[in-house]
């Protein structure tokens, strides 16, 4: 795109051009220390539009009423925005929101909060439950619905600890997973995938735990449900190199995308393509957005990007 004026008397030249990436979805991006939520193009070189939020923890798109449920730490809040970010609605929930997660067979919202309380929320947004989990939880906790178990895997680095909590059973069926080495970020698709400071802990209920990419203390994992397989980012103790990464879900194969490219990768987010699974990272030494095909070739990148983001797609 380039612009010109045009008058009555004159021509202007061009001005330079800006190129962008069309593609089926815009990239959402919740950037907790820059009090913003962000909307960038497809190839993830462009800002789109940017709303002042308090302090975004988490972003969860629910298809049902086309709206993102962000979880705004300070305002001790669950926010509903539009997907063109002009309309908010503010849910109270009465403390300091550290992740939440959508059930997308209800539709309802769970939200884990610092001192240590699930919260779910109907459509309507009304507290229809909140369990004591009976200790706080740390900064890196987190939550992750599974649409397969039918249920709520839950974090806490500070205690070594993963839960499942069933979504319509009471605490006394709640399982524990104990001995992992600081468990952080979690994703769940009939299991559940930890990232840990010796590796990615598999956790299920027919198998025992297992630890993959082991020797790597692993900073983020994500997974891509199209493709079934699980995208990490981590660093290795062998070569001490920064990594990316996916491991199928099913063979448990391990594919490297990324070998020491870049530095202090935190967090990664897989994107469905027609090609197959691209995805984004944050390299938090230079605080930039890189955007990847599926092959690992750079599409694009953003700077200006704090610690703590969460992606959606939309």
């Amino acid at each position: 795109y380039a612009v010109q004026a045009v008058t009555d008397y004159m021509v202007s030249p061009l001005s330079d051009t800006v190129s962008v990436t069309v593609g089926p979805y815009s990239i959402y991006v919740a950037d907790f220390h820059d009090n913003s939520v962000r909307i960038l193009s497809w190839d993830g070189s462009y800002l789109i539009k940017s709303q002042s939020v308090s302090s975004p923890r988490a972003i969860q798109y629910r298809e049902s009423d086309n709206r993102f449920a962000v979880a705004d730490y300070y305002d001790n809040a669950v926010l509903l925005l539009s997907t063109d970010l002009n309309e908010t609605e503010y849910i109270d929930i009465g403390d300091y929101p550290l992740d939440l997660d959508i059930n997308p067979l209800t539709n309802h919202i769970h939200v884990l909060t610092r001192n240590g309380y699930l919260i779910k929320l109907n459509e309507e947004g009304e507290k229809i439950e909140t369990l004591n989990v009976g200790m706080p939880f740390g900064w890196d906790a987190e939550i992750s619905s599974d649409p397969i178990s039918d249920g709520l895997w839950i974090s806490n680095p500070d205690s070594g600890i993963v839960w499942f909590s069933p979504h319509n059973i009471g605490e006394k069926n709640v399982i524990r997973f104990s001995g992992l080495d600081s468990p952080s970020s979690l994703s769940s698709f009939g299991g559940c995938w930890v990232a840990t400071h010796s590796g990615i802990a598999h956790l299920s209920f027919t198998d025992e735990p297992e630890i993959l990419a082991q020797e790597m203390w692993v900073t983020d994992v994500e997974i891509d449900t199209v493709s079934k397989e699980c995208f990490y980012t981590g660093y290795d103790k062998n070569t001490k190199t920064w990594l990316a990464g996916k491991i199928d879900l099913e063979t448990k194969s391990n594919t490297i995308l990324l070998d020491g490219d870049y530095n202090d990768l935190y967090q990664v987010y897989p994107i469905p393509s027609e090609t197959g699974t691209e995805f984004l990272i944050q390299e938090s030494a230079t605080w930039t957005l890189i955007r990847f095909d599926e092959n690992g070739n750079k599409l694009g990148e953003m700077e200006n990007f704090n610690s703590r983001l969460d992606f959606q797609i939309y």
